[in-house]
């Protein structure tokens, strides 16, 4: 989960490969790219798997906060 959604909220490739899109022939060196809400070349599958990746992610953090939690309790009661 960490590996698929770290690149999501770290500035990495998956921002500029999904951003940037070639103008013109293969050995043409010109691209263009878009910043804002509008991220056309971003595919529906992509956002899906991004939002399943940080759903997981954040499921993770919530649990270790519980246990955190648990045991900081456990301990105080056992004093």
């Amino acid at each position: 989960v960490y590996k698929n959604a770290c690149g999501y909220v770290h500035l990495s490739e998956k921002h500029f490969a999904d951003t940037f899109r070639s103008n013109g022939d293969k050995g043409d060196m010109k691209f263009s790219g878009i910043i804002g809400i509008e991220d056309s070349n971003i595919s529906e599958e992509d956002r899906i798997d991004a939002s399943k990746a940080m759903i997981e992610s954040t499921k993770i953090v919530i649990w270790t906060i519980n246990e955190w939690m648990s045991n900081k309790r456990d301990l105080n009661n056992n004093k």
